[in-house]
């Protein structure tokens, strides 16, 4: 279902304070992990680096893993209450649910690997909240990703796109914990020294 905007939106993204007008965010809508289950995952990324010589391949930290919803590259600085007053009146009529962990993935393809993931399920619910978030986005004026959509768990990224495919195969995946899912977090992403740092913007509650 699209998101019914109040009568007045395009007025008020038109009038939004010039002031902040140049001024841009990196941001992103995630399901951010809890502190309680980073051990487990702390776990399976030491068994990636173990299996995966260590100059190949950059791992995520564990405290910064999550499953992103929606991307914006670069997002008008005054634009941005506007935006979180639409997620926040949208994201209040989902339900929670829990989130499980499955198998490894690889992207794009085992053959030519970037990146190194946790597919996750149910992945009906991550898709809805996906298309609320990007019709919001798209109401704004800005683009999102046109590839369907796949929830996931990015663990790391190849330094090169060669990745054998006995390594993988060789990790077995400690039991994770049901992960609660009620709500959804707003984060800024700024890069530093090759790495990106993610910042809280705002959390949005789901119903219940």
């Amino acid at each position: 279902m699209r998101p019914t905007l109040p009568t007045d939106f395009l007025k008020r993204l038109c009038e939004a304070p010039q002031k902040d007008a140049k001024k841009t965010l990196r941001i992103f809508f995630a399901i951010m992990l809890p502190e309680s289950v980073q051990e487990t995952f702390q776990n399976i990324l030491d068994m990636i680096q173990t299996s995966i010589l260590e100059q190949s391949v950059r791992l995520v930290n564990a405290k910064q893993l999550h499953v992103t919803l929606q991307f914006l590259g670069n997002i008008q600085q005054n634009h941005l209450p506007i935006l979180i007053e639409q997620a926040r009146s949208q994201l209040k009529n989902i339900s929670a649910f829990q989130l499980q962990v499955k198998i490894l993935l690889t992207f794009p393809t085992k053959t030519h690997t970037k990146v190194i993931a946790l597919s996750v399920e149910p992945q009906t619910e991550l898709i809805t909240l996906s298309k609320t978030l990007g019709q919001i986005i798209r109401n704004l004026g800005y683009p999102i990703d046109p590839r369907p959509f796949q929830g996931h768990i990015t663990l790391a990224r190849m330094k090169n796109d060669f990745l054998r495919d006995d390594l993988l195969s060789k990790i077995c995946l400690p039991k994770t914990p049901v992960i609660e899912v009620n709500e959804i977090a707003l984060m800024e992403s700024k890069t530093n020294h090759q790495s990106a740092e993610y910042y809280y913007l705002d959390r949005f509650a789901l119903r219940g």
